[in-house]
């Protein structure tokens, strides 16, 4: 599908969008809670997905909402391992994070997330942890040799 074709399709679908939402909200298939939550993007894909049975429509649905929850922001941030560290905040209060990923790591060290008081986790090359809320992440090692690197992501 070219530029031209996707956006008359667009076009096309925003009446209808608009006319299938009312209906549903007519219908009461849509629910007001308090305190509203934020929902992960698949849940709200796959119920669009079965309200709407345009495909290219919830295509384009479907993009939107992947677009607008991936993570635009990130950090490399890089460590002497050769520098004592106990419970050392890497994070707290920047922002939050969403994902992290150790790039390298010559050494072993231990990471707590969202508190000091947390479960350790071992801090090795490779270590990946995704869809998560990382408000505050913690270094723990001993003197030993290398660096570490630790990519991490978030929305923002």
């Amino acid at each position: 599908m070219n530029i031209i074709d996707w956006l008359t399709s667009i076009d096309e679908n925003t009446a209808e969008t608009v006319k299938l939402l009312r209906e549903l909200l007519k219908k009461e298939y849509v629910v007001k809670y308090e305190p509203v939550i934020e929902l992960p993007a698949d849940v709200v894909y796959r119920a669009i997905r079965d309200a709407f049975t345009d495909v290219s429509l919830t295509e384009m649905v479907k993009r939107g909402v992947e677009d607008a929850t991936l993570d635009n922001r990130y950090a490399v941030f890089k460590l002497d391992l050769s520098v004592e560290r106990e419970n050392e905040p890497l994070i707290k209060g920047k922002f939050v994070a969403r994902s992290l990923t150790v790039l390298r790591a010559d050494s072993v060290f231990y990471m707590k997330l969202n508190g000091v008081d947390a479960d350790t986790i071992t801090g090795k090359e490779g270590v990946r942890l995704v869809n998560m809320e990382i408000r505050e992440l913690y270094i723990t090692n001993s003197s030993a040799t290398g660096n570490a690197e630790i990519l991490v992501s978030w929305r923002e």
